[in-house]
């Protein structure tokens, strides 16, 4: 790439889309280059070429598994988010009717 490395094309990419699964394939297998790679533009993983096509397949499938883990859990906490807000309104409604209902007997007594 002429204007930029992966890292920097990565780190750009994090901040349009932060879920995309990133994975660089590199010539360069510099320790510093794949740590860098990972801390800076969140890099899922950093593959050194050469690779075979196998363990590139691989790696692919695994980023997608890991994606769809992400999105699921997402789901997940918005679902457990709303069950705790429906089930704060109705304690919220309870406490009201209980309140209510100490208000009216406590009316009753002498």
């Amino acid at each position: 790439m002429t204007k930029m490395d992966g890292i920097t094309l990565f780190r750009e990419t994090k901040s349009i889309c932060p879920d995309a699964m990133r994975i660089l394939l590199t010539a360069h297998g510099d320790m510093q280059l794949a740590m860098d790679a990972i801390n800076e533009a969140s890099v899922y993983q950093f593959i050194s070429k050469p690779c075979n096509n196998k363990d590139l397949c691989l790696s692919v499938q695994r980023a997608l598994e890991h994606y769809d883990l992400i999105v699921q859990q997402r789901a997940f906490a918005e679902t457990l988010e709303l069950m705790v807000d429906e089930n704060t309104e109705e304690i919220d409604r309870l406490r009201l009717a209980l309140r209510e209902m100490a208000s009216r007997i406590r009316s009753l007594l002498p």
